[in-house]
């Protein structure tokens, strides 16, 4: 599975806020000077992200101030009392720091209030350090932000969370799964299409999700009301443990990833340094490991950008492919991603289904782009064309599976095998039966020519989804009142009981196109 053209990168991304108003508060001074101290032993360079009241309180500044050169300082916003306060506006949250999305985040202000409260904060780091910030970095933020920071204030590059649903109030799903992507000027979380549309600040996913279990995890697993956070964060339990980390980098730097591998690493202080210590404390001398392996650049986050703009025009496909789940080795899964969708497929055993397609489409305007969020939680999302957490029940998984003439489905003798021919596509090979091509535009299934086999989609009855219909080369589709459709190139489509099925046609292929230009 090794590519030919393999590159990593890893961004260490310790980002810093000035209070931490639950109880008990951590030391928010210790995991700084530690971090510094573990990246210097390993001659890791940092990316630090400063929050607004962290940047106007002495003790943060002065200890920012004597970080070594090759270390980078940018912005963390969030929007926190003082920098409100600042710009004239009354301040709604229940602390100094409130983490609530109308509270805390871009989209509980107006346009016009979130970008004076950029320019003041830009200014204030300026008068601070001398230099203006390359970098920032937020859960989300909203276009017209992201747009600001671009071109009154010259950011080369943004980091936001990776998916997730209802997570302390944050919902993010369907977007570009990993890497980084060019966004729209109408949605901050979906890749442009084009480069007329397209805000050219890459966004790179942070946290590093397991690429196999975060996407599936169920609902209501922590008292955040969303789903547990299963990735690199060393207070994650996988970033915690060092067979997950392993596993974790392995599959990330070690198997077909199209255009690059990444990962980030790092932690907020407002976790406190014992939570970290041991997370970190493994992590980086085994990403020092993968440098000297030539498998990884550790860069700062401004240094990605900049080679990510020199490299690619428009967001370029990828690929994380996972072979083997760390204590099911049965289990596996891949991923997709283009400009223009993703895809994800996950075997376990002999059963094989795609769990989830989602559409990008740059048109389609975010929630909150000219508009207030009213509400302590909101939700970024893209179009669902399979959704196989969202669709699923515990008796009925959803997805796309290869059914044979009788009813059932493929099994697998083998793990697939995959590789990527080139920088845009990846093969995933079935026994030998069966095989799909991801491209740019789309992917094709190649089966047997007999024609008794198809693609069948389905969910369970009576499960609310966003597909309207099939007829012979469409399948049609509305999410939250915009419709879409996907083309059906080769093959034909139709309806059934509780989905849609795709037939291949006489030389045993099914082709699905997701541009609509």
């Amino acid at each position: 599975m090794q590519s030919p053209r393999r590159q990593g990168i890893v961004h260490i991304i310790n980002f810093i806020r000035g209070v931490e108003p639950r109880d008990p508060s951590p030391d928010l001074i210790e995991p700084i000077i530690r971090q510094s101290e573990l990246a210097r032993r390993h001659g890791l360079p940092v990316t630090w992200l400063v929050q607004y009241d962290a940047l106007i309180d002495p003790r943060f500044r002065d200890l920012l101030k004597s970080m070594p050169p090759e270390d980078e300082i940018g912005v963390w916003l969030e929007f926190v009392q003082p920098l409100v306060e600042r710009a004239g506006l009354r301040w709604r949250g229940r602390y100094p720091w409130d983490w609530h999305v109308n509270v805390g985040f871009s989209v509980g202000y107006a346009p016009e209030e979130r970008t004076r409260m950029i320019d003041i904060f830009f200014a204030e780091f300026r008068d601070t350090f001398g230099f203006t910030p390359k970098a920032a970095g937020s859960w989300f933020i909203d276009a017209h932000s992201l747009a600001h920071l671009e071109t009154r204030h010259g950011i080369v590059a943004f980091c936001n969370c990776k998916d997730q649903w209802g997570t302390d109030g944050y919902t993010l799903w369907g977007g570009y799964f990993n890497q980084a992507y060019y966004p729209s000027k109408q949605n901050s979380y979906i890749p442009a299409q084009t480069a007329a549309s397209q805000i050219n600040v890459p966004v790179f996913r942070m946290l590093g999700s397991d690429p196999i279990n975060q996407y599936e995890i169920g609902l209501d697993t922590v008292h955040h009301n969303g789903q547990l956070v299963l990735t690199l964060e060393p207070v994650s339990p996988g970033g915690a443990d060092p067979a997950w980390t392993d596993q974790f980098f392995k599959n990330i730097f070690e198997t077909p990833c199209l255009s690059f591998g990444y990962a980030q690493a790092g932690q907020e202080n407002s976790f406190g340094w014992p939570a970290m210590a041991k997370g970190l404390t493994y992590q980086h001398p085994r990403i020092a490991e993968l440098r000297e392996r030539g498998l990884v650049r550790v860069e700062t986050l401004s240094q990605s950008g900049a080679w990510f703009r020199q490299n690619y025009p428009l967001t370029p496909p990828s690929a994380v492919v996972a072979p083997h789940d760390l204590n099911a080795p049965q289990r596996g899964a891949m991923w997709y991603c283009s400009r223009h969708y993703r895809a994800s497929l996950e075997w376990n055993g002999a059963d094989l289904r795609i769990r989830d397609i989602q559409h990008f489409d740059e048109r389609r305007a975010e929630p909150f782009l000219h508009s207030t969020c009213p509400t302590t939680a909101c939700k970024y999302d893209a179009l669902p064309v399979m959704d196989g957490f969202l669709w699923s029940s515990p008796e009925h998984r959803a997805g796309m599976r290869i059914l044979h003439a009788d009813g059932t489905a493929l099994k697998l003798t083998a793990t697939p095998q995959i590789r990527e021919p080139d920088a845009q596509t990846l093969h995933v090979a079935l026994d030998k039966q069966f095989a799909f091509t991801f491209t740019e535009s789309g992917f094709v299934l190649r089966g047997p020519t007999t024609g008794d086999w198809n693609l069948a989609a389905s969910w369970p009855a009576q499960t609310a989804t966003a597909f309207l219909g099939a007829d012979r080369q469409h399948l049609c589709f509305q999410h939250e009142g915009y419709a879409y459709t996907v083309t059906v190139l080769t093959g034909s489509a139709s309806n059934h009981a509780t989905g849609f099925k795709l037939s291949p046609d006489a030389n045993g292929e099914i082709r699905l196109a997701f541009t609509h230009f």
